[in-house]
């Protein structure tokens, strides 16, 4: 129990302790709300740099480079790809400044199918796939070894289509931790799927 005199000061500590809690909360508020729109200006000047590509024409290559680039600005410590699927459902890499030439040259000709890691899924279920850890996900056991080359831990992998719904590509995101994406980093990726196609 409290004496007279702590029990006296007892509502000037919960004010005290009301204001400096409501002031980390102003701060960490402010502090989101510039990083928010930090993140909007990069993915509008990647908008815009995609579109003067586009009417320049500017090869494919060209533009699929700038958006994994420009995802590698928005979230450091990640790495983002553009992959495309042929007729005959194989892969084939088209962009992936951030990965190893070696671990590329691999997944090209590979048979897009359920537990081909990230991608090859991603485009046989026509839906996003986002593996935590690539070194203990079934999509990823045949490719362990390979992912080891790639240097990452974590593969989220997103399909973008054709005007009619068939699966194009996919636009994935190699991250050098486990994890998997939060609500922005969801959206983000559906907006580069949107520029990739």
């Amino acid at each position: 129990l409290l004496d007279e005199q702590q029990a006296s000061l007892l509502p000037a500590i919960l004010i005290g302790l009301l204001l400096a809690s409501g002031g980390l909360w102003w701060l960490q508020s402010r502090r989101r709300r510039s990083r928010d729109s930090t993140y909007r200006a990069l993915l509008e000047q990647t908008r815009g740099q995609l579109l003067d590509s586009v009417l320049e024409q500017r090869p494919l290559l060209q533009l699929m480079e700038r958006l994994a680039m420009s995802w590698s600005a928005l979230q450091p410590g990640s790495n983002g790809s553009v992959l495309l699927v042929d007729e005959h459902a194989r892969i084939n890499t088209i962009a992936a400044p951030g990965l190893p030439a070696s671990y590329s040259a691999q997944l090209d000709g590979l048979h897009a199918a359920e537990g081909v890691g990230s991608c090859g899924t991603a485009i046989a279920r026509c839906a996003p796939v986002f593996v935590a850890d690539v070194q203990t996900d079934p999509l990823w056991m045949p490719y362990q070894a390979l992912a080891e080359t790639g240097g990452f831990r974590s593969c989220w992998s997103m399909p973008f289509f054709d005007e009619s719904g068939r699966v194009l590509g996919t636009f994935a995101v190699y991250g050098q931790q486990p994890g998997l994406p939060d609500t922005r980093a969801r959206n983000w990726m559906l907006e580069f799927t949107r520029l990739a196609a």
